[in-house]
């Protein structure tokens, strides 16, 4: 069956009228009008439901008629906007159609709530106040921004995004409720934030980029270009992957604010660059063991007989050999060779041969029991060493 256009009367009535002066006996006639069209307009679009089987098919029917309606309110509302809300524009109807296709509104909202997808489109007597809101909060939302972190790459991002939707609002571009609800939820966001370093090491605006799944072309070239810049000073290709598998175990532990994501055709943040870290990993392992000189490949890891008795897990050990390069306790050209001079040189409780590289990679995801065994430690030598 085919589903008319139900807003036809209104269209004629916003072109015909509403900019002209009404006498009073006019605006009466036209209440009763519009109370009449609403009612009927109302008991089409159910009458219309009803005719239906499929739930699918009710559904798209309704957000049909919510998306048409609301470029007819949207007229509505621009014209009274420019009229500055007088009283001439009051006596010529507008604020009356402008209820009545408002109750309309209302009406496929109560009537069908589980229907309405979040891409239905906002209509605009609603954005105003929104951008009146957000607009009055800018100066306090971009100096919170600024005093957030020493990179101030993520700041203008996020500064660009809030004044871009404040722009769609003033050129009339459609925005939908879920654009509305997620850029409301990051003002609230910023309002409650502090200005302290996340858990690990990530300058907040940096991390809440991920934590608000803010996936535009903006945030993915901000990312990619930090990456390019550090890639640029490591000579070698063990160097990069200890990068990447540090910006890995580093990515993991950024949490994601559920069901939150701008562009819900991308995906996550998260997602998109675990993939692509990855995906570079992988191919600068397989580089590494192409580029592997003769002798040593084909030589192998050969275990020691003789080794030290460690009385810590293999765990642990890779936690101890990482924080003394950290500290530059220990000097060699790379992480990786520090694990290759002592790994062999030790054993566990539980294992006699320990592989440098596996232990190696141990490092970048340690557990809270293993960080507490190994500072239990370091703390029992420090008091030793004081009381020597």
């Amino acid at each position: 069956m085919k589903r008319s256009y139900v807003y036809h009367w209104f269209d004629s009535l916003i072109y015909e009228q509403t900019d002209r002066q009404l006498i009073p006996a006019e605006i009466e006639g036209l209440s009763v009008q519009l109370r009449e069209e609403k009612r009927r307009i109302q008991q089409e679009i159910r009458d219309q439901v009803f005719q239906l089987k499929e739930e699918t098919h009710s559904r798209h029917l309704i957000n049909m008629h919510y998306n048409l309606l609301v470029p007819v309110l949207d007229r509505v509302s621009d014209m009274r906007l420019q009229n500055n809300g007088h009283s001439k524009a009051n006596g010529g109807g507008l604020q009356l159609v402008e209820s009545a296709l408002t109750d309309i509104l209302v009406f496929l909202e109560n009537e069908f709530p589980n229907y309405l997808v979040k891409e239905i489109q906002v209509p605009l007597i609603r954005l105003i106040p929104v951008r009146q809101e957000v607009s009055g909060k800018m100066g306090a939302l971009i100096k919170k921004l600024d005093n957030a972190g020493i990179n101030k790459e993520p700041a203008r991002i996020i500064k660009e995004f809030l004044e871009g939707f404040l722009a769609r609002i003033d050129a009339r571009n459609s925005i939908t409720l879920h654009e509305l609800e997620y850029t409301l939820a990051i003002v609230e966001d910023i309002e409650r934030m502090n200005t302290k370093m996340s858990s690990n090491d990530c300058e907040q605006l940096h991390e809440l980029l991920i934590y608000w799944n803010l996936n535009t072309q903006a945030t993915v070239d901000y990312f990619l270009a930090g990456k390019d810049q550090f890639l640029a000073g490591c000579e070698t290709v063990e160097q990069k992957l200890e990068f990447y598998r540090y910006e890995l175990m580093k990515l993991k532990q950024i949490p994601e604010k559920p069901g939150f994501v701008y562009d819900r055709k991308y995906p996550s943040l998260k997602s998109y660059f675990t993939k692509y870290i990855l995906q570079e990993i992988q191919y600068l392992e397989k580089k590494e063991v192409e580029f592997a000189p003769i002798k040593t490949a084909k030589k192998g890891y050969e275990p020691l007989k003789q080794k030290v008795h460690v009385a810590v897990s293999a765990d642990q050990i890779a936690l101890l050999l990482r924080a003394a390069d950290d500290v530059r306790l220990l000097l060699s050209k790379s992480m990786r060779a520090i694990f290759h001079a002592v790994v062999p040189y030790l054993s566990t409780p539980s294992k006699h041969d320990l592989s440098p590289d596996n232990t190696r990679s141990k490092a970048y995801a340690a557990e809270v029991n293993d960080k507490k065994i190994v500072i239990d430690f370091l703390q029992a030598m420090i008091e030793r060493i004081q009381a020597y």
